[in-house]
């Protein structure tokens, strides 16, 4: 067998799912800034689905070698994996590089790494349009079941650093989880860090509040605030180590996604978890967090189970 199609991820990696495509530049650059701020190991998974695609409907293992007319096993690994290392050769600093290139699919390759990873990092061909649609089915089913934190790199690529990092809070168990683990990247990372929350409609007194500059309005996002602003205290209570972490509460009126959305223009990455407060129960990936992924001008880390 091909020595890097065997090859095993290693422990505490950052694995980075590759094409082939110029589109792997923007997603093995952000994986590989990642491995350096984390001082792990870089792992590329390529999958050669269409290897595997080829065998299932006469019932081959995804293991079974496709040969050419001529008996030679077919095998992209060697042509993806010096793609990849030309990528890492062009940055200033780069991780130490391992490789894979399994016959399977792509989402299935990278699920079956993520025992070992520290995170996920994929991209997407999602485009402008009926972007819920069209997000990668790859990108979207890893998001979905991946145990380990995924981020999804969209097409624009990763933009100029801004310093910022913008996390959906609601005060669900899930936010929690995406708001601890943008507070540890701020701290590794040097930088700030904007939990986001959102209303949409709300009565006092029989009334539905409409006017931003009224009491009542006043009075629901100071209310927010301060209950975002108990999270943050919480996290920092549990890891000492945060404390000096900046994050800037925000209650925003309107749509979650269109909030998040919004401030992606400004982040390096939004951070969402897999099911807010409003989740469908046994739903693996909650409406906003779709929404995000979809339409964010900037890479986005899904926080799952």
């Amino acid at each position: 067998m091909t020595e890097h199609r065997a090859s095993t991820v290693p422990q505490n990696a950052v694995v980075v799912g590759v094409d082939g495509t110029d589109r792997d530049r923007a997603v093995v650059e952000w994986a590989a800034r990642s491995a350096l701020r984390r001082g792990v190991g870089l792992h590329a998974v390529h999958a050669q689905e269409t290897m595997a695609t080829a065998y299932a409907p006469v019932g081959f293992g995804m293991d079974a070698p496709l040969l050419t007319q001529a008996g030679d096993e077919v095998d992209e690994g060697a042509e993806v994996r010096q793609h990849v290392e030309d990528i890492l050769a062009s940055l200033d600093r780069a991780p130490e590089l391992t490789f894979s290139a399994p016959w399977n699919t792509g989402s299935q390759a990278l699920l079956e790494a993520e025992e070992h990873a520290q995170l996920i990092v994929v991209g997407t061909a999602r485009k402008h349009g009926l972007t819920r649609f069209l997000l990668g089915s790859t990108s979207l089913t890893v998001a979905m079941h991946a145990r380990c934190p995924v981020i999804v790199v969209g097409p624009e690529g990763v933009p100029p650093e801004k310093g910022l990092l913008v996390v959906g809070v609601d005060g669900s168990r899930d936010s929690t989880k995406a708001l601890r683990f943008a507070m540890h990247a701020a701290s590794n990372w040097g930088q700030r860090v904007r939990a986001v929350t959102t209303w949409n409609m709300a009565v006092v007194n029989g009334y539905v509040v409409t006017e931003p500059d009224s009491q009542e309005w006043k009075d629901i996002v100071a209310d927010l605030e301060k209950s975002v602003q108990a999270q943050v205290d919480q996290v920092r209570a549990d890891e000492p180590a945060l404390a000096d972490v900046q994050v800037e509460v925000t209650a925003l009126h309107g749509r979650p996604v269109t909030a998040l959305t919004e401030a992606s223009a400004e982040a390096d990455l939004v951070v969402v978890g897999s099911r807010g407060r409003g989740g469908v129960a046994g739903a693996l990936l909650g409406s906003v967090s779709q929404g995000v992924l979809a339409e964010a001008h900037c890479p986005v880390a899904v926080l799952t189970h």
